[in-house]
């Protein structure tokens, strides 16, 4: 867990990205609702890369990309849905783990 959360902390955000390729940056509201049904990577970036597009026309999709992924970084650290399911999988990783170490034991 550590490992990724160092691996997160060294990703560009996304007002770095939009400067190091001149991006509009452009500020998206959210509304509950949105934060209850963009809990996957694929339905934000369904959500967010058309309002980032019509901003940066002519802008390779590579670019575009790079900005989603900051944006849903940042996304996903205001988003309490999201926390709470990376909660449980985390509670759900650790039990797993113990019972696999106990099952080992028992062997």
């Amino acid at each position: 867990m550590d490992k990724y959360i160092e691996k997160s902390e060294n990703m560009p955000t996304a007002e770095e990205v939009c400067s190091t390729f001149n991006l509009v940056d452009v500020p998206i509201e959210y509304s509950d609702t949105d934060l209850q049904n963009l809990i996957t990577y694929k339905e934000f970036q369904q959500h967010v890369r058309p309002f980032l597009s019509k901003e940066n026309p002519k802008v390779p999709i590579s670019k575009l990309m790079m900005l989603v992924a900051a944006k849903w970084r940042e996304f996903s650290e205001v988003n309490p849905y999201l926390q709470k399911d990376e909660q449980s999988d985390s509670n759900d990783n650790n039990s797993k783990s113990s019972t696999l170490k106990d099952n080992e034991t028992t062997m």
